[in-house]
């Protein structure tokens, strides 16, 4: 376009990154979420932009979660973000239930499957 000109510079790098699913993390986590929520969780791709997690699961050889309790409607990140309160509390419970899922599991590894 005639008057215009375009820059495109690579800010920062990184890599995709993607959970795996079927994990017994993944698995204690649909659970979780299952339990608060009273419907099963839907999985979906976002967050793989954030650098960092694929830097922690490799400098502590850990598997890592993201989760997310907003709904697409709640303007994530804008200046006038927000959050429903029943899905905040409902995120509350789903975390205390994925601790107690974890901690189930790493107790008896046959709790996780």
């Amino acid at each position: 376009m005639p008057g215009v000109s375009v820059v495109v510079e690579r800010l920062h790098g990184g890599l995709p990154w993607s959970a795996v699913s079927g994990t017994p993390a993944v698995l204690a986590a649909r659970r979780a979420l299952a339990t608060a929520f009273e419907h099963e969780p839907v999985i979906g791709g976002a967050g793989g932009t954030i650098p960092i997690v694929p830097e922690l699961a490799r400098h502590f050889d850990a598997e890592i979660l993201l989760v997310g309790f907003g709904l697409p409607g709640e303007n994530a990140h804008a200046p006038n973000e927000w959050i429903a309160l029943d899905n905040l509390r409902r995120g509350m419970r789903a975390v205390v239930n994925l601790y107690a899922e974890l901690a189930a599991a790493s107790r008896d590894p046959r709790a996780a499957s």
